[in-house]
């Protein structure tokens, strides 16, 4: 039996449940702040200088790891959002930890979990005295003196409850009267969760009836009483003080035994999903992508009534787009790559979300791959040489490493421009504190999903958008031009270099570039950019003509000149829609390139 929190720590450090020196490193700091304990020394240690109470221990270990409350909170969420759309069964949930050992779950086992998670949170009062019977006898004799003893249902929610009474001629009265308000006051502080309760007494039908019935049952016949009580004959009036005194002045509260409280919580710990909370950071991630994706017209693949994470190649969703220009997600998509740089990787790369449009066999369909990350302190060298492998494995691809903790992206740069000499940054992003406490921070990667994978961007009236043309030596004379159509409508250009917030930067004329047209937007418009051969020389296929999109200087496009032009000496590049969301936002679509 476990009767102390030095025990109970000890039995979960034995079991490996908690890694204060390494993955559990800032839950572990945040147990000692809030416990008091010392910073310098192991959470075993600071229990022995001060050792606090089983209950206390248990609320601040439950507070540090918040963000993985949160986190099976947005797994249930994504869950019954899928179950609801895509089967009439109850939804099967399979986590493929290892292999050949997977945990099935159906969505009821889940929430019950998640609910526990919940529940064990909580604090539970019991009354311990009077007896039923005592109960029972007070609301007899009660009756007798023609004072109610029935109680509107209505009113039975005790987490709600208010008692109150007014003040009698007589002070003995008042002071019992007081006594059992600040019994009702003390149990809805606590707010019993009824549901746990059950859950830990579901043999004690005793106890249930004394937290479900009880003071509740006398609370109309003592109303009752204290309305009527200084009208009443002396006799009378001492009758009923004798009754309640014995009753009220018996009446104690106490919390649920240690034991249960260390018993539910040790069954919280052996639960999977907490063994391999690590290993469920990159399904939570998806959460995220599932944000994102199900505003459009999508599937998340079902089979069977089984949604599967089985971590190995697997198709979980498609996006339906336009023009059959659909979206197809893998999980752990599996594709060569000679020579990789990571030494975990043999041959090939296997990233943990991947972003295809068609054809799927071909590496240049991948649009978006996503790694995640659960790492409490950033490897440079580790982070870097992901971002390498996978910008080569998929050579038109982005690339976005997500981690846990904060992350500096300088100095894992600086490392992939020493392992290489053409790191491809431009198309790389690393995005730190990507977890449940940082919405801001979750936010802000969602955004930068979404804008990738189709073509739209959220830009503020602020936002400079600039469209840099470069080229090659011949022909000498390309031409950067932008068709505008809002409230009025014109063409920019080295002949028309300004118009409505829209500027023409330099005409080059030698070869190379760049040229370049800066704008910020303020209406609901569209742009139309083209390149044109200035002399027709018939050879603007040959250019190797490039358009970079930029926003606020962020590389977002990157477009090359395909051999396949409709007219020899102007290539339409791309049209961008822009549309006005609020008063300082604005929506930037890309409605089509060729």
């Amino acid at each position: 039996m476990i009767d102390n929190v030095l025990e109970l720590w000890k039995k979960i450090s034995q079991k490996r449940n908690f890694d204060e020196k390494y993955y559990d490193i800032e839950e572990a700091k945040e147990i000692k702040k809030n416990l008091k304990l010392p910073l310098d020394k192991t959470i075993y240690s600071g229990l022995k200088v001060k050792e606090p109470s089983i209950e206390e221990f248990i609320k601040v270990f439950f507070e540090a790891n918040s963000s993985f409350t949160a986190m099976m909170n947005d797994l249930l969420n994504m869950f019954e959002e899928i179950g609801a759309k895509q089967t009439d069964k109850n939804l099967e949930i399979s986590f493929e930890f290892k292999k050949l050992e997977p945990y099935t779950v159906n969505l009821n086992k889940f929430k019950s979990e998640i609910k526990r998670l919940k529940s064990i949170e909580k604090e539970i009062l019991i009354l311990s005295n009077p007896s039923i019977n005592e109960y029972l006898n007070l609301i007899t004799e009660l009756k007798k003196l023609n004072f109610s003893g029935k109680l509107d249902n209505e009113i039975i929610d005790y987490n709600k409850f208010d008692v109150s009474f007014t003040k009698t001629k007589n002070q003995d009265m008042n002071v019992l009267l007081e006594n059992f308000k600040n019994i009702i006051k003390e149990i809805n502080k606590y707010k019993t969760d009824k549901e746990l309760l059950e859950e830990i007494l579901n043999e004690n039908d005793y106890e249930k009836f004394k937290i479900d019935n009880i003071p509740w049952l006398i609370v109309n016949s003592l109303k009752d009483l204290n309305e009527k009580f200084d009208d009443l004959e002396e006799s009378y009036q001492q009758k009923c003080l004798s009754l309640l005194k014995n009753f009220i002045n018996k009446m104690d509260l106490k919390k649920q035994k240690i034991i249960k409280k260390v018993e539910v919580f040790e069954e919280f710990l052996n639960l999977p999903f907490w063994k391999k909370r690590y290993e469920l950071y990159s399904v939570w991630i998806f959460t995220l992508i599932y944000d994102v994706i199900k505003k459009y017209d999508y599937k998340i693949h079902v089979i069977d009534g089984r949604l599967i994470f089985p971590f190995k190649e697997t198709h979980l969703a498609t996006v339906y787009l336009e023009d059959n220009k659909n979206i197809f997600i893998y999980c752990e998509k599996k594709t060569p790559l000679s020579a990789p740089v990571g030494k975990s990787r043999k041959g090939h790369i296997q990233p943990d979300y991947s972003f295809f449009i068609e054809p799927l066999s071909n590496i240049n369909s991948s649009i978006l791959e996503i790694e995640c990350k659960q790492y409490k302190k950033q490897s440079s060298d580790n982070f870097a040489k992901a971002l390498i492998d996978y910008s080569n494995g998929r050579p038109n691809s982005k690339v976005f490493l997500v981690n846990y903790c904060d992350v500096d992206y300088i100095s894992i740069e600086k490392k992939a421009n020493k392992l290489i000499n053409n790191f491809e940054k431009e198309r790389c992003a690393v995005f730190g504190n990507i977890n449940s406490k940082n919405n801001d921070k979750i936010d802000k990667l969602k955004k930068e999903i979404e804008n990738n994978l189709f073509k739209s961007y959220i830009i503020s009236e602020n936002s400079k958008i600039k469209v840099r043309l470069t080229w090659g030596k011949e022909p000498n004379d390309l031409d950067l031009k932008c068709i505008y159509m809002g409230s009025i409508s014109n063409t920019i250009n080295y002949q028309n270099k300004s118009l409505n917030n829209i500027f023409f930067k330099e005409d080059v004329t030698l070869g190379y570039g760049p040229e370049e047209i800066e704008f910020s937007v303020h209406e609901n418009a569209t742009y139309k950019f083209q390149v044109e051969d200035y002399n027709k020389t018939k050879e603007l296929k040959n250019s190797n003509a490039k358009i970079d999109f930029l926003i606020d200087d962020k590389l977002v496009k990157c477009l090359e000149l395909n051999e396949n032009l409709n007219e020899e000496d102007v290539w339409n590049v791309f049209i961008v829609n822009v549309e006005k969301m609020n008063e300082k936002e604005f929506k930037l679509n890309f409605l089509f390139e060729i």
